[in-house]
């Protein structure tokens, strides 16, 4: 459902203009990738428990989440993926993540760029009244994404987001648009680089076929 990023050495480097514009291409190439990705895993559902969830046997690979709701959860969360993809993991690492913080483990979706796992997470991700699932990719994506959200809904949602994770940027958000021909309106998002050398993207997209808008969070470790 996404997929944004960039070598953080490439923004920092004291490189020429040229240089820079190569690294912006390839940090907004990533962030479509993820977005292509997106498309393909909001046809799928993500698995439900048989039972009420009270009713499900504990995993005892699965950790206790931290008690916060709303946005101070996505905050948490958004911490919590940097410090995973600063230990630059591989594809079992994303596995077991799935275990631990789906509330059911997923079966992977294959896309363009690689698996994707989508899951209602854990515990649930909510705000303003929209819900998130847990998308984890195989190539280096952990990220959250709300669908089916109205244009108002979806730019409140994404300014909210930004002024929330900002904090974990190390230099300002720098905005990105691409312009969606198919659907006749663009998709605005976000990046910045964060501690330990990942990007991290917000932004919304158009839902295919319908005048609804999609809104993802997402941490991409550099390729």
């Amino acid at each position: 459902m996404r997929n944004f990023a960039c070598a953080t050495a490439c923004l920092l480097l004291d490189v020429t203009a040229g240089m820079m514009a190569g690294c912006a291409d390839r940090t907004d190439a990533r962030v479509k990738n993820t977005w292509s990705d997106a498309v393909v895993a909001a046809h799928a559902q993500p698995a439900k428990p048989t039972g009420p969830r009270g009713d499900r046997s504990p995993n005892p690979g699965r950790r206790t989440v931290e008690t916060v709701t709303g946005w101070e959860r996505i905050d948490v969360f958004i911490g919590r993926a940097i410090r995973v993809l600063a230990r630059s993991p591989g594809p079992e690492r994303f596995e077991l993540l799935a275990s631990r913080w789906c509330e059911i483990d997923p079966e992977p979706l294959v896309t363009e760029h690689g698996d994707v796992r989508v899951c209602s997470p854990e515990t649930p991700v909510e705000v303003d009244g929209h819900e998130f699932t847990l998308e984890l990719g195989a190539v280096g994506t952990i990220g959250l994404v709300s669908q089916e959200l109205t244009d108002a809904q979806s730019q409140a949602v994404t300014a909210r987001g930004r002024t929330t994770i900002e904090h974990r940027c190390v230099e300002r958000f720098a905005p990105v648009v691409h312009f969606d021909a198919t659907a006749g309106r663009r998709d605005e998002f976000f990046t910045c680089p964060v501690e330990g050398g990942s990007t991290l993207a917000i932004g919304r997209m158009p839902m295919p076929g319908t005048s609804l808008w999609q809104v993802s969070i997402a941490v991409l470790w550099p390729h």
